[in-house]
């Protein structure tokens, strides 16, 4: 789910918040459903932890200075985005390819009739965009001084070689990343978790590292954890996720429950959160094409299930 922050500064910027809310409902992004929630300018720090997505009604002056004491970097970032307060124009600030705020825009201004206003050189240009790909594709970029080479050459018309031993090597060996440009890790597996609320981070690290290691799986090669949105604050996975720079995905009950196959369920899961099975499903949901390595294995309030993502990428990501 990709939580989105609506943050307005006049009345006039509240009430079109509600129009854009509405918009967005069942909008999906990069496979994902998103979901809107207003929040006040005051909470703009809270929003920048918790969402992905952050859409400013009003000046792009006053959304760069409640934003411009947050910024890590162009790859964690959230994607930002300036709407005007009449709803004419739909502007991404920062995240445009890696955080998605650029195809976010597209999205947006088509729902609610408004113009995208785009400034990325390589999208003016109409070049390929390297770390837009990498995003979509769930590879791990191996350094962001790295992309801007990579942008120059193809902005000057220059060729550019996505291979596995030319300029931009796609693999899932660290030891190639001498030998190119750019290296884009290739990261096939992903973890679907669920855990007893207030869980020790501690065990349910510890937890993890051992199904990984049992599976001859390594911690770099994991694209992200997923869960059900009920845990999307759980102090366990959100920590666990922070510690080793994972991805968190969560997904509503009914996108668990739309997932293809058999799973293992219970009654009280069930009961509790709305679907009987989580840590399966959200990683068959978050895997899409591929094949279960450990459906499912459970220990003292904690459940895990690894699935491998079938190795391909994809240039269709608009």
């Amino acid at each position: 789910m990709i939580q989105t922050a609506l943050i307005a500064f006049t009345d006039t910027g509240k009430a079109l918040s509600a129009r854009i809310a509405e918009a967005l409902s069942g909008m999906r992004f990069r496979d994902e459903t998103v979901e809107a929630a207003v929040y006040p300018h005051q909470e703009t720090k809270a929003a920048w932890e918790e969402c992905r997505a952050l859409v400013f009604i009003g000046a792009s002056g006053i959304a760069v200075r409640y934003v411009a004491p947050l910024l890590t970097d162009k790859l964690h970032d959230p994607a930002v985005l300036v709407i005007d307060e009449l709803g004419r124009f739909v502007i991404p600030l920062l995240a445009g390819h890696v955080g998605g705020a650029n195809h976010f825009a597209r999205l947006l201004a088509v729902r609610i009739g408004a113009v995208p206003v785009i400034t990325t050189a390589t999208d003016v240009e109409g070049v390929f965009s390297v770390d837009e790909f990498a995003a979509e594709n769930g590879l791990k970029i191996s350094a962001k001084s790295r992309i801007k080479p990579v942008a120059k050459m193809l902005l000057e018309g220059k060729p550019v070689n996505l291979a596995l031993a030319d300029d931009v090597i796609v693999s899932g060996d660290e030891s190639d990343i001498d030998r190119c440009i750019l290296h884009l890790m290739v990261r096939p597996a992903v973890v679907g978790m669920g855990c007893r609320r207030d869980k020790d981070p501690a065990e349910l690290e510890a937890y993890l590292l051992e199904t990984l290691g049992k599976l001859g799986v390594e911690l770099r090669h994991v694209a992200c954890v997923a869960s059900i949105d009920v845990k999307k604050d759980e102090k366990a996975l959100t920590a666990l996720c922070a510690k080793y720079d994972i991805p968190f995905r969560t997904y509503s009950a009914e996108e668990l429950r739309e997932v293809p196959g058999d799973f293992e369920g219970s009654a009280f899961v069930e009961k509790t959160v709305g679907v009987s099975d989580v840590s399966a499903r959200a990683a068959a949901r978050a895997g899409g094409a591929g094949k279960f390595l450990l459906k499912k294995d459970s220990r003292d309030g904690m459940t895990i299930s690894v699935f491998e993502k079938y190795r391909r990428v994809t240039f269709d990501y608009e």
